[in-house]
């Protein structure tokens, strides 16, 4: 996973790495039914980007499952987590958004600090936060208090070309 100090690349598509996360998902026993955990939405074509893809699957599965865990707790069988792929400026963009309790600016604040917890180990979203920068993108988040989070994490695509076409070697 480490060479040098740095984490492998290879070349990931997204489009993959985001229908696979629910299969991927650790969900707590007695909490939610893995199935029902999250809803991936449908996305046609690829949007490859280069890194590692263990991390980016990591980072991905600790936003949908802290999403899926905290809707679930206010929501019960009527809690809803998705994720979606788009495409957008030369990024795969990756929003995972929840109807669960929200965040005060407090918490929106807290979140990415190590520790700082709610719940959890209060590591998951600051590795998935150092996780996206890694691969040269970001992470957001938004949120309403009682009405849910909206998690926007954006990585840069490779070989991307205003057109969309792959123009290495042309």
């Amino acid at each position: 996973m480490l060479a040098d100090g740095r984490l492998s690349e290879e070349s990931v598509d997204m489009a993959e790495l985001v229908r696979s996360i629910p299969s991927n998902m650790i969900v707590k026993p007695g909490k939610m039914k893995a199935e029902n955990a999250v809803t991936v939405k449908p996305f046609q074509g690829g949007a490859l980007v280069r890194g590692n893809r263990d991390s980016l699957v990591s980072m991905i599965c600790n936003i949908a499952s802290n999403c899926a865990c905290h809707s679930f707790k206010k929501r019960g069988e009527h809690a809803m987590t998705e994720v979606e792929l788009q495409v957008e400026g030369g990024y795969a963009v990756v929003t995972v958004t929840d109807n669960g309790p929200g965040m005060s600016p407090y918490q929106l604040e807290a979140l990415k600090r190590p520790f700082y917890t709610t719940g959890g180990t209060g590591i998951g979203l600051t590795e998935a936060d150092v996780t996206a920068r890694m691969h040269g993108g970001s992470m957001d988040i938004s949120s309403v208090p009682g009405e849910g989070s909206v998690f926007t994490v954006r990585i840069p695509l490779s070989d991307f070309s205003p057109k969309g076409v792959n123009v290495k070697g042309l």
